[in-house]
């Protein structure tokens, strides 16, 4: 897998992909400087074609994109890879990957917690997870990640407040292909060690002549996880068994047309016993639960997606179709003790439907880049939840059903050879319908509620060629997070709807290629302003609202750098600062305003880096060092809960033989000990560790 800000040698080296950005800690500095870790380039982190990104729907060089775009490319050659590789890749992101959810915080901007909707837009080959975070397939099937930072809203639409995040998975071949590979590995737990495997196995060729390939992709992951039970001395509360299945195929209809079809399927089953306390009575020790019900945590998701191209004479035509199948259940002892009270329960289906019309311009004129497009949806979700807390079962039973439809275009004008202007926006309906059955010992009632928004999202950039190696660029964004229901803890009508929040990016940035294009520099600087910020209020009977009643402001710069030394020899550094605040921020506690004007947002630190070195020798023998950190941060918006600065180490060493290679790795070297998520209970604090020290020895041949 490798990390982008790309280029190609121009004197015919091959020269590494990578994606970097740099950050505080001086630790990583002697280690880098003092060369010990070294990783081979292997092949795959070798190209000789120019790197490209599609952040604005065509493609071009990430060094002339107006904006913050990242890619990290072959993740598929690593059996390990999850979300947390996004923190490697870029700057300003810091991730949640707890059991109750994957959520991705950019430069500070997160949603609310256990929300349906992310400010995060998740798009699996072109087509937008209606859950974000939480639909996500499992992350190695796929080929390739772009990120694209900041409000994107003119062209991904709803979603996209905090940036858009794209997974491509494998591609049709018209040659044979063939790959396998079978990991094992040790993973420390809370009690001794845990021990799994993961499989993948993928193949392409052309099925008729000249007319139709494909290509077909499995993996199987298996691990008994580091969570151990020491009331029932089980760790089925951390177990994983996952499943995951990519396939693509490429019908040629005509001279001038291509219909390409992908699916990803992903059935993930896993144990939901995860939280500790922290403090308290009922303290216990990192990966050590102690709770009387193991729990368990099915999930099932499938993309389908239908892209088909047509060329015209001086335009062509996109159309993508999308279908998407979720489902999750499961089942937690959400005291996480040994009181025998009545387990939380949750089961939830969700289906949409979408379709996507693109016009754009062909490539025959390089001063004039457009397209225009309009966009369909259909999303319904079905929720039963049912909570006890203190033996008070409460359920609440939700349906949602949610339409909409948007115009969008762009256009992207060179008046001379240094200076191109963009400008674009997108206008956008959604209409929503909801109602709940609420239940419990001592009321029953039921409630409903619509909600309709209109937004017109603009996008503005100005772009300047100072010379061939230096692009300087100054961009306007406008991004919203839709209004929507409070499925899980509401308690009425007052209390079961909110409104969408806005957000506005302004960004100037500065790319640099030199020595030869072997030296690639980003940096840039931006400032996100949020109004109408969606805050959880906490009333009595356990039950929450969400008023749109906050603003904050989030500044912050980004530094990345990329250094091939030789076609055997990169390096990479990227920083992030950020300042993030809270500037009008009014939470109800029952009945009482809490001021929290001025706090730090949850997940911003103000350093983030990460940092790597990669080598391959020429006799076979190949190294991979990485280095990723963070300054404290907060897991809440009243500044409680602290996660601990950190330094994860990784490292992979192997050799490459001629059609296979055999790779000892491990991941999070010096067990920092990070936690994904923290809550304050009466009993103390309720924490999900994460992370733990993995090794592994991965053995991978292909055709």
């Amino acid at each position: 897998m490798v990390f982008t800000i790309g280029h190609t040698d121009s004197n015919e080296n091959p020269t590494v992909k990578f994606q970097t950005r740099f950050s505080h800690t001086p630790t990583f500095a002697g280690i880098l400087l003092s060369g010990l870790f070294v990783q081979p380039l292997a092949a795959e982190t070798v190209s000789l074609e120019p790197i490209t990104v599609e952040a604005r729907y065509w493609e071009e060089d990430p060094n002339r994109v107006p904006t913050s775009a990242s890619l990290i490319d072959n993740l598929s050659d690593d059996p390990g890879a999850d979300v947390e590789l996004i923190q490697q890749a870029t700057p300003n992101v810091t991730i949640e990957n707890s059991s109750v959810q994957t959520r991705i915080n950019i430069r500070g901007v997160s949603g609310l917690d256990s929300g349906l909707q992310d400010p995060v837009g998740f798009f699996v080959n072109g087509v937008a997870l209606p859950l974000g975070g939480n639909q996500l397939p499992d992350m190695s099937i796929f080929n390739s990640v772009e990120i694209v930072k900041g409000p994107q809203g003119a062209l991904y639409g709803r979603n996209t407040e905090a940036g858009a995040i794209k997974f491509n998975s494998i591609d049709p071949s018209w040659e044979l292909t063939g790959h396998a590979s079978i990991s094992t590995m040790t993973i420390d737990s809370g009690e001794g060690s845990a021990d799994g495997y993961v499989f993948s196995a993928s193949g392409a060729n052309e099925l008729v002549d000249d007319r139709l390939a494909g290509a077909i992709e499995i993996q199987i992951d298996d691990n008994d996880g580091p969570f151990y039970n020491e009331l029932t001395d089980s760790r089925q509360g951390g177990e994983v068994d996952r499943s995951s299945l990519a396939a693509s195929a490429l019908f040629v209809a005509g001279a001038n047309t291509d219909i390409i079809f992908k699916t990803v399927i992903d059935d993930h089953d896993s144990g939901r016993n995860r939280f500790r306390f922290e403090s308290g009575v009922n303290q216990t020790d990192p990966f050590v639960t102690n709770a009387d019900t193991e729990g368990f945590d099915n999930e099932k998701t499938a993309v389908h997606a239908v892209e088909l191209t047509h060329g015209f004479d001086k335009f062509e035509l996109t159309s993508i179709t999308g279908v998407t199948d979720y489902e999750r259940e499961f089942e937690i002892d959400l005291d996480a003790t040994p009181a025998p009270l009545p387990a939380t329960l949750y089961d939830l289906q969700n289906d949409s439907f979408s379709q996507e019309f693109r016009l754009s311009s062909e490539d025959a004129n390089p001063d004039l880049n457009w397209l225009a497009g309009v966009y369909f949806f259909d999303e319904d979700s079905d929720i039963d939840f049912t909570i006890s807390p203190m033996f008070n079962t409460t359920n609440r039973v939700t349906e949602i059903e949610q339409n909409g439809q948007a115009l969008f275009g762009q256009i992207e004008y060179s008046f001379n050879p240094r200076w191109s202007v963009t400008i674009g926006g997108r206008y956008e309906q959604v209409d929503q319908s909801a109602s709940q059955s609420f239940s419990n010992a001592m009321l029953n009632t039921q409630y409903d509620a619509d909600l309709d928004s209109d937004e017109f999202l603009p996008t503005a950039s100005l772009g300047f060629l100072a010379d061939e190696q230096n692009f300087v660029y100054v961009s306007y964004s406008e991004g919203y997070l839709p209004g929507g229901y409070n499925y899980n803890s509401a308690g009425d009508a007052d209390s079961f709807t909110f409104d969408e929040e806005h957000s506005e990016l302004i960004e100037l940035g500065w790319k640099n290629t030199a020595l030869q294009n072997k030296l690639s520099t980003a940096i840039s600087v931006f400032q996100i302003t949020t109004t109408d910020k969606q805050i959880v209020d906490l009333l009595p009977g356990f039950i929450q609202s969400v008023s749109n009643a906050g603003e904050t402001e989030s500044t912050g710069a980004e530094f990345s750098i990329a250094y091939s030394v030789s076609p055997l020899l990169s390096t990479y550094f990227n920083l992030g600062i950020l300042q993030t605040e809270a500037t009008s921020f009014v939470s109800n506690t029952f009945g009482m305003p809490l001021d929290l004007s001025g706090n730090d947002l949850p997940y911003a630190p103000e350093r983030t880096y990460s940092a790597g070195v990669r080598y391959e020798s020429d006799n076979g023998i190949f190294g991979h060092l990485s280095v990723r950190g963070s300054d404290d941060y907060f897991f809440d918006s009243q500044n409680l809960l602290e996660q601990s600065s950190f330094d994860v180490v990784d490292f992979e060493l192997g050799y490459q033989f001629k059609n296979a290679r055999l790779t000892l790795w491990a991941k999070n070297v010096t067990e920092e000990e990070i936690v994904s998520r923290a809550v304050s209970t009466p009993n103390g604090v309720v924490v999900e560790d994460t992370l733990p020290r993995t090794i592994g020895l991965t053995f991978s041949a292909e055709l």
